[in-house]
């Protein structure tokens, strides 16, 4: 298997050093099955919060990014744009942060939005997976 390059973004610094310490309530991961959860989460403070496993964060690089300001990177196989921009923001960011993500995006890269988001715009630079219409991958 093939070593994997993760960067994970986000503007606010406090937001990602909370996402860096890998901690969540148990709600938060109602959705993961329990198999997952013992495999790649530890108990914190009994059964009220559980870490990532170091392991797999150690891999991890953080940065501080503005999406609509910074320059993002090159050939990326994979990226996430969720709960952020598709949401809060008016829709000229938007289509702004969606050019600037499908430019840095490997051609059949896929591109991840939140399950309840939608693209601003309408783009034939992305075709979407039938089973998940948020899932997309980047034309050849």
């Amino acid at each position: 298997m093939p070593q994997l390059e993760l960067v994970a973004t986000d503007r606010h610094p406090g937001y990602l050093e909370h996402a860096r310490s890998g901690v969540y309530s148990l709600s938060s991961l109602k959705e993961v099955a329990v198999e997952d959860r013992a495999v790649f989460f530890e108990s914190r403070e009994g059964v009220t919060l559980f870490g990532i496993r170091d392991e797999l964060k150690s891999d991890v690089h953080w940065k501080t990014h503005h999406l609509l300001t910074d320059p993002s990177g090159k050939n990326f196989n994979v990226i996430f744009l969720r709960n952020n921009v598709l949401t809060y923001c008016r829709q000229e960011a938007r289509k702004k942060a969606v050019i600037s993500v499908l430019n840095c995006l490997t051609p059949g890269g896929l591109f991840i939005i939140g399950c309840h988001e939608t693209l601003p715009f309408k783009t034939d630079r992305l075709i979407p997976m039938n089973r998940f219409p948020y899932v997309f991958c980047s034309k050849a």
